[in-house]
């Protein structure tokens, strides 16, 4: 549904939240208009469609990976993503992905998405560069970027706010 990939970024605001939430299998059941507009992409076009539907080639699968090992822990993910509108452009997102309940069943999943600052894609970019060229130094495990070392762990998680966490 994509066209050709751009070096354009798309500028978020301050005050969009972008929900979606899928089922069991990343299958997109709901977005909201904010995500619609930031996108692209219509409800029409979103829903009943998976998820990767916007996984910007950028993005290390490694991360995907983590994603969906730390979700089928039932635990949420927080992390800095890449995402592909349908113009090819890009967008850059701060994302909470938290399993998703009704009456006491896990549906699915729901992702709750903000503007990323500068700092964290300034900080993220480089090092999902370094994750997508094989750098074993970088790891990514349970929505933790670091390197190989545990102290960097520390440094590299501090920098998402108490908010945010």
């Amino acid at each position: 549904m994509t066209t050709q990939h751009t070096h354009t970024e798309y500028q978020i605001l301050d005050t969009d939240s972008l929900v979606t939430k899928t089922d069991l299998n990343g299958i997109i059941t709901y977005a909201n208009a904010d995500f619609e507009r930031v996108s692209g992409f219509s409800a029409k076009e979103l829903i009943g469609h998976p998820h990767s539907l916007i996984h910007h080639d950028d993005m290390p699968s490694e991360v995907f990976t983590d994603l969906w090992h730390t979700l089928k822990e039932l635990r949420t993910w927080i992390g800095v993503i890449k995402n592909l509108r349908k113009d090819g452009s890009f967008f850059w997102t701060m994302i909470n992905i938290t399993p998703n309940y009704e009456d006491g069943k896990l549906i699915g999943y729901l992702a709750a998405r903000s503007k990323a600052t500068p700092e964290q894609i300034n900080f993220f970019e480089p090092a999902y560069k370094q994750l997508k060229r094989g750098d074993s130094k970088i790891k990514i495990q349970n929505s933790f970027l670091y390197r190989k070392n545990w102290h960097h762990r520390i440094l590299i998680y501090k920098r998402f706010t108490i908010k945010q966490r």
